[in-house]
């Protein structure tokens, strides 16, 4: 299947998971927010133990936990741009560092296999 390419799926539900098989070019990209609801659904994918699974997190302020994720997106709306801390795994354009016309296709941090470790 697609041998030789990477696949990788944003996912909000663990029930997703159970249908995607474990193969070595598919990753899961589990969104997190500070929310409750949040936290135990990360709990869920967890007990799934899917090899290959990373999480992103909707970051709305600096002080927030992002539980671990690989990636941090900041909410920017009505806000003034949240600083760009953590170059390794924040987004670039939500910084506000990198104009978005392009910009994920010159930066790739979500899809560089770095992220998945």
């Amino acid at each position: 299947m697609f041998l030789g390419i990477n696949l990788t799926s944003n996912l909000l539900r663990a029930q997703i998971f159970t249908h995607i098989e474990d193969l070595p070019n598919i990753y899961l990209m589990f969104s997190l927010d500070s929310s409750e609801a949040s936290k135990k659904r990360k709990e869920e994918v967890e007990r799934l133990d899917h090899p290959q699974v990373y999480y992103s997190f909707l970051r709305q302020s600096m002080n927030e936990d992002t539980m671990g994720a690989s990636i941090i997106f900041n909410l920017q709306q009505n806000k003034k741009q949240l600083k760009y801390d953590d170059r390794k795994r924040t987004c670039p354009v939500d910084a506000g560092v990198m104009p978005i016309h392009g910009a994920c296709n010159k930066c790739r941090k979500c899809f560089s296999p770095g992220v998945y470790k």
